[in-house]
């Protein structure tokens, strides 16, 4: 579930830029990285690594969201928002 919810957050900043603070975005390169534990001292659901290739660059808030925003956007697209799984909404909304 906690994949769901970051994954949810970065279709936000890309479907919605007015939410990036002060308009802060960086360009992500169309290319390949590998993703995973390359290190070896990672999390079980960091394995196994494999490569991950964009065709396209694109941008994305330079900071991650926050619950306020994300709460705001959920409101202006009339969504209810999902529970925070225990991650602290009152204590996480600044940065």
């Amino acid at each position: 579930m906690k994949k769901a919810i970051l994954l949810t957050f970065c279709v936000i900043f890309l479907a919605t830029p007015m939410l990036a603070r002060d308009g802060e975005f960086m360009l992500v390169e169309k290319g390949s990285f590998t993703m995973g534990d390359t290190w070896g001292n990672g999390y079980e659901n960091e394995k196994p690594t494999h490569e991950v290739t964009f065709t396209y660059g694109f941008y994305i808030g330079k900071y991650e969201t926050t619950f306020n925003e994300y709460d705001a956007f959920c409101e202006a697209a009339g969504k209810s928002s999902p529970d925070d799984e225990n991650w602290g909404r009152g204590e996480c909304n600044e940065r």
